[in-house]
């Protein structure tokens, strides 16, 4: 797929994938990996309980978002470029939020760094 147009999902699954199979366990539940493509150097983290959760279907719907400010979640998957270009955070059972999100090359680089074309 090229053309900037992943969907989240796919995008939050190479990114976990990427951490799976290279990344480092800094010993506070987070996991952090360093990675380069296409001239692009990704630094992607995973905080949270467990390191390596499935990501969750759907994106939490800005009306629910606005009504709980104060909101935080016990998993955020934070990928930079230097630029914080995804950032999600999410529970268990309930669908993500996503705090950041910038469309750009970086989506197709990272799409096959994770063997994902």
């Amino acid at each position: 797929m090229s053309g900037h147009k992943r969907n989240l999902k796919d995008l939050a699954e190479a990114a976990l994938s990427i951490l799976a199979a290279g990344g480092l366990d800094s010993g506070d539940g987070a996991r952090t990996a360093r990675a380069a493509r296409d001239g692009i150097e990704f630094n992607i983290s995973l905080s949270g309980p467990d390191p390596a959760p499935e990501f969750p279907d759907g994106i939490c719907p800005p009306e629910i978002v606005r009504e709980t400010p104060g909101w935080t979640g016990t998993h955020t998957l934070k990928v930079m470029t230097p630029l914080n270009v995804l950032e999600i955070s999410w529970n268990e059972g309930e669908a993500p939020r996503i705090m950041a999100f910038s469309r750009g090359t970086w989506e197709d680089a990272l799409g096959a760094l994770a063997g994902r074309g």
